[in-house]
């Protein structure tokens, strides 16, 4: 039986790892036809990145209004991480049924490819509120993760209005275990 194609991991769509910010504009116009001005910007307060944020209303077949945040590093300025949120956060009005089958639907494309097993998760508890749906590394360590949030369900609320608070993140990571961010480390003796 042929083993499945290596998974390789280089951005979103027409933006990849390693372009400029310019770049990035230029591939959100060319992806979404999104111009320049309807892009939010923003600077994360700790980590002094830059994120160019776009809110896509059929991103994908399911899953319904997606935000679409391309995370430029804080020392290269490139793009180093994509996000895309569907549901709570993304929509006003959120079909959780929709939102669940997105990651059920993006789980099993992922699934089609091969990643480092020791870095691969399906379906995993990371607490009584997220789910790992899905974190694999291609061969030259850049993630994708999917992880679906599922705050639980309040008294007053029925099962239906809890379901469509759900949020789904994929994310595509190009160096998770160093990140350029900044970082800023307290030395011994200093206070």
């Amino acid at each position: 039986m042929k083993a499945n194609p290596w998974s390789e991991i280089t951005g979103f769509r027409s933006a990849k790892f390693g372009m400029n910010e310019k770049s990035v504009y230029r591939a959100i116009a060319k992806d979404f036809k999104i111009a320049k001005s309807k892009v939010k910007k923003t600077t994360h307060p700790s980590e002094e990145t830059t994120t160019l944020q776009i809110k896509v209303p059929d991103l994908f077949s399911i899953g319904g209004t997606a935000l679409v945040g391309y995370i430029l590093g804080h020392k290269s300025k490139d793009l180093m991480h994509v996000n895309v949120v569907w549901g709570q956060g993304a929509a006003e009005k959120v079909d959780g049924k929709s939102v669940l089958r997105t990651a059920n639907t993006l789980r099993s494309h992922f699934l089609k490819k091969r990643y480092k097993k020791d870095k691969l998760a399906v379906n995993g508890k990371l607490s009584d509120t997220q789910t790992m749906v899905f974190r694999g590394k291609d061969q030259k360590n850049k993630m994708v993760t999917l992880i679906l949030n599922t705050p639980g369900k309040q008294e007053e609320e029925t099962l239906e209005d809890a379901i469509n608070k759900i949020s789904l993140v994929l994310s595509y990571i190009v160096d998770p275990e160093n990140p350029d961010i900044l970082s800023v480390h307290v030395k011994e003796g200093e206070f």
